[in-house]
């Protein structure tokens, strides 16, 4: 059965045959979404090694900055890659942030003090730096795949979030693995919600 095409990447979820799962709003677990992430950016290093253009490599200049960094022939820096897991979604993006004008199978999202912090590192840097979105458990997006990569200059990403951040910005609630046992929220809460029709397909 297919799914009900609105138009690309926009799906009816009211009667979508294959829901996504919403478990992810009730537990955010720190080291899950650690693991995935481990996962995704080994991902996103082989498609790009496969490609033989540049070597992609974790970067080594602290916590702070994007997960990868890639290198030229000449093993000069060309630029910064951060890798975002997209395994779940917010269904009520409708109902909570209607003025986003965002459906639940488009979506993907940034945390806002990441959206600050890269901004900083592209000044400071002169390099630019690439978004990559794993896409992943939204069979609408996927089809038959495991998952699907869309990627995006900062840039792009960052002109966006200056003209849209108002309408597109939602602080969620803190759930169960959001806080260490001291108490400190290890998981930012305030988000910012892009489409993947703002992001390119990566052809691998």
């Amino acid at each position: 059965m297919a799914h009900l095409q609105i138009r690309p990447n926009v799906f009816d979820c009211a009667v979508c045959h294959t829901p996504c799962n919403s478990e992810s709003a009730k537990h955010n677990t720190f080291h899950i979404n650690k693991t995935w992430g481990d996962k995704a950016e080994e991902i996103v290093m082989f498609h790009i090694n496969k490609k033989g253009k540049y070597k992609a490599e974790e970067t080594t200049l602290g916590h702070k900055y994007p997960d990868l960094t890639l290198f030229d022939k000449s093993r000069n820096m060309a630029s910064f890659v951060e890798v975002k897991m997209v395994s779940s979604t917010f269904m009520k993006i409708q109902d909570k942030s209607p003025e986003a004008k965002l459906t639940p199978s488009e979506l993907v999202v940034l945390n806002n003090s990441a959206i600050v912090n890269y901004s900083k590192i592209v000044q400071k840097h002169n390099l630019p730096i690439y978004i990559v979105f794993i896409v992943a458990n939204r069979p609408c997006i996927t089809l038959n795949d495991d998952y699907k990569l869309y990627y995006q200059n900062f840039d792009v990403i960052y002109d966006i979030y200056k003209q849209k951040k108002e309408q597109r910005s939602y602080t969620r609630r803190i759930v169960q693995g959001d806080q260490d046992d001291q108490g400190n929220i290890q998981n930012p809460l305030f988000k910012v919600h892009f489409s993947i029709n703002e992001l390119m397909p990566y052809k691998y």
